[in-house]
């Protein structure tokens, strides 16, 4: 709806606007898979804004939410946003244990988009624990799942994470490219998120650090919006 193209834009203050009334409205009509969906929605809102305890209870509700009304694909997927929490959260192993369980259970079941969506939070994983050799082999082999299930939002992040590897190997020609391309899609579907501006603001800052002032510059203007 409205209200998660809003939240993708970054506009919070839009995305409360419109989802405190979804919710009410469906909270009157009962309608249990539409208060998980705004749960989802709130939860990742606080998310942005760094409010963790808020975020993860919003995710908690929507996933009890989500298990009681018997929808179990929707409940596995809770767990790449408590992966997201933890992870946020420096608890890098609860965050793997999420997201790895996550993983087994999609895909035994073949949801291809959300088998995608947990193959990139195990890359950010991957590079919150300096890994980044293993982002930058993974992200070349799930080209033909990006292709299949991914929009533009999951393109772009996957060459942001390879970006990220690429400048700490400090290889800059490489890493320039996939930086440019990664913003381009970005800035098509207006696309703003925490993990966007943070990983912009480590490229930038090692990109400065080794005299890449074009690409510092470019990383660093897109952190700052």
């Amino acid at each position: 709806g409205e209200a998660t193209i809003l939240l993708a834009t970054g506009s919070l203050l839009g995305a409360d606007r419109l989802l405190e009334p979804a919710m009410r409205t469906f909270q009157e009509a009962s309608d249990r898979a539409g208060i998980a969906r705004a749960l989802v929605l709130m939860g990742r809102m606080h998310l942005v804004r760094r409010d963790m305890t808020r975020a993860y209870q919003a995710f908690e509700d929507a996933s009890s939410t989500f298990r009681t009304s018997g929808d179990a694909i929707n409940e596995t997927l809770c767990l790449v946003d408590f992966s997201r929490v933890y992870r946020t959260l420096g608890e890098v192993s609860l965050a793997r244990q999420c997201a790895e369980r996550a993983h087994g259970e999609l895909t035994q079941v073949g949801h291809g988009p959300g088998v995608l969506a947990v193959h990139l939070e195990l890359l950010r994983l991957f590079i919150a624990q300096g890994d980044y050799k293993t982002v930058k082999e993974q992200v070349t082999g799930l080209e033909g799942t990006l292709q299949k299930y991914g929009g533009p939002r999951d393109l772009s992040s996957a060459l942001l994470l390879r970006a990220h590897a690429l400048a700490e190997f400090r290889h800059w020609p490489e890493a320039d490219a996939d930086l440019c391309r990664a913003m381009e899609l970005a800035q098509a579907v207006s696309m703003t998120d925490l993990d966007l501006a943070t990983q912009l603001e480590r490229i930038g800052k090692l990109a400065a650090e080794d005299q890449q002032s074009v690409i510092a510059q470019t990383a660093l203007s897109g952190a700052s919006g």
